[in-house]
C-alpha cells in the first residue's frame, strides 16, 4: 500500500521481486585447501 499522487489515500501497488534459493553448504571441494579439525587422539 502506498499513498496516491495527492497523498490523500492509500492505493494498492504490486511490485515484482526477484528471489532465489542458494545453497550455503556444498559437498564439492574445488581447491583442496579444506582442513578438518579433529580432537587430539581421535582416529583418522
Amino acid at each position: 500500500m502506498v499513498f496516491d499522487e495527492g497523498c490523500e489515500k492509500y492505493v494498492e501497488r504490486v511490485e515484482k521481486v526477484a528471489l532465489a534459493c542458494v545453497s550455503v553448504f556444498s559437498n564439492h571441494v574445488s581447491s583442496g585447501t579444506v582442513t578438518h579439525n579433529k580432537a587430539p587422539g581421535a582416529p583418522i
